[in-house]
């Protein structure tokens, strides 16, 4: 890994028993990354898009970690929902996705404790755009969003987002890439 000198920290010896800790501090700070780009706060709610995945179990952590109030984690496979509900108790709020746009946005919505602050987005390039967009349009008015995922990058179709919906809520969308192009 190359980091400037000054970003280097000597963390000690490790025993062979941490090790695999330690390496997967890398995958907490790409979601880290995204979250300090969203300026998250404790107290916020914060959406997770693409929880089942293994960043997006990560950015779960993470979000609680940095104080969430709660995180929505939709997703489509019920017992990685299941087992991120036993593992972060009620802070958490799974939401089974049923693949149509408009349902999903309104599960995610009502899954909510709260208006929904900020939105990570951290699913693959092949994930239908709709899947990421139901979950973008749930941030509240004057939300964050940021896209750290890929859709569009295979090529398929890209993210359309309303323009008119951006700007009528004043939400803010930030593009952020924490993994090598």
């Amino acid at each position: 890994m190359r980091v400037p000198t000054e970003n280097a920290i000597r963390i000690g010896s490790l025993d062979d028993a941490d090790a695999a800790s330690w390496c997967a501090m890398g995958t907490y700070l790409v979601p880290y990354g995204g979250f300090l780009a969203a300026n998250l706060q404790a107290g916020e709610t914060v959406l997770v898009s693409g929880a089942t995945g293994y960043f997006g179990n990560a950015a779960v952590a993470v979000a609680l970690a940095m104080g969430a109030r709660s995180v929505i984690a939709p997703g489509r496979n019920e017992k990685v929902l299941e087992d991120l509900a036993r593992r972060f108790g009620p802070r958490l709020r799974p939401v089974e996705l049923s693949g149509t746009e408009a349902d999903d946005r309104e599960r995610m919505k009502e899954a909510s404790p709260s208006p929904i602050d900020c939105v990570l987005d951290i699913l693959p390039p092949s994930v239908d755009p709709r899947t990421v967009r139901a979950a973008v349009m749930t941030v509240r008015r004057y939300g964050r969003v940021v896209l750290m995922g890929g859709v569009g990058m295979s090529g398929g179709p890209g993210l359309e987002l309303p323009y008119p919906w951006i700007m009528r809520n004043c939400v803010t969308i930030h593009g952020r890439v924490d993994v090598p192009t």
